[in-house]
């Protein structure tokens, strides 16, 4: 019988290896690689319109914090995460401020209902977005 040790060792091991694998997808890409310059700038260009996959990484700490889809079009969606300061659109806007309340040693707990705004934290991760993400996108 299989114990629940190897269990969690089978999957940090697979996990592991699908995390490599992507890495070397990615690096290997001749996929534009995007980032966000603020003020709605995306370079080199902006992402494509048409739907697709996108795959976030945070180049501060190496891995991938992301993969998201966009059913009708990758630039509007990804306009959502980088653009529009609110995090009601974008799960990552509300890990990103998740973290960033915890590191300050504050309530998350306000911030998680959806319809309350703290234009300064939005700011802040927008500022983080601008710092440490990049992206691709594969087109559908």
């Amino acid at each position: 019988m299989i114990t629940y040790d190897q269990i969690l060792k089978i999957l940090y091991k697979s996990l592991n290896t699908i995390n490599v694998n992507v890495h070397k997808l990615i690096n290997n890409s001749n996929e534009t690689i995007y980032n966000y310059l603020g003020g709605g700038q995306f370079f080199p260009c902006n992402p494509p319109k048409q739907s697709g996959i996108y795959i976030m990484f945070d180049i501060n700490e190496n891995r991938i914090v992301r993969v998201g889809k966009a059913e009708k079009s990758l630039s509007t969606r990804l306009n959502q995460h980088f653009t529009k300061e609110d995090k009601d659109y974008s799960i990552l806007r509300k890990h990103i401020g998740r973290a960033l309340l915890n590191k300050q040693n504050k309530c998350v707990k306000y911030w998680n209902t959806k319809g309350i705004k703290d234009l300064t934290l939005e700011k802040q991760i927008t500022d983080y977005l601008i710092k440490n993400i990049i992206f691709f996108t594969i087109q559908l």
